[in-house]
């Protein structure tokens, strides 16, 4: 295998390494000039779907934008069909609708956080189970050197 070759040292340091580099990576996207970013969401003026709308134009939104699933998607359900995300509102006459939304750059990034925890656990029981398996191989290892030395061979 090709980690044969490497000790350990080499190995940690290359981590240590790419683990920099994505931390620097991520510090000067944080960090550009604001005329180098990308454009912000332009939400639209017409989030109502067909035919539906408060009286009063009062609504208030009683749930954050959601991906509409693969069934809204396929019954062409017609506040999923612009964006692919809904939103439930509902009137202050107590009438309840979804309309479609756009997701924001906060959801973007929440879910991008979200998955880099995920790969990092992914990583950490990866890395643990590897560590256990070789401490009990060398182990065993041990074991059949210690055998052969005490039988003289």
């Amino acid at each position: 295998m090709m980690f044969d070759f490497c000790t350990k040292k080499k190995m940690a340091l290359a981590v240590a390494l790419l683990f920099g580099i994505s931390l620097v990576t991520l510090v000067v996207e944080s960090a550009w000039p604001s005329h180098h970013k990308i454009q912000a969401v332009k939400f639209p003026s017409n989030l109502v779907p067909l035919n539906k709308s408060c009286p009063t134009k009062k609504a208030k939104a009683v749930s954050d934008c959601e991906r509409c699933s693969k069934d809204e998607l396929r019954k062409l359900q017609p506040e999923c069909q612009e964006t692919g995300f809904k939103q439930k509102i509902i009137c202050d006459n107590k009438d309840t609708f979804y309309q479609n939304c756009e997701i924001t750059p906060y959801m973007d990034e929440r879910n991008f956080w979200i998955f880099q925890a995920v790969t990092f656990i992914i990583f950490a029981v990866s890395y643990s189970l590897v560590r256990v398996r070789q401490k009990k191989l060398d182990g065993q290892l041990m074991d059949k050197i210690n055998r052969q030395i005490a039988s003289g061979i």
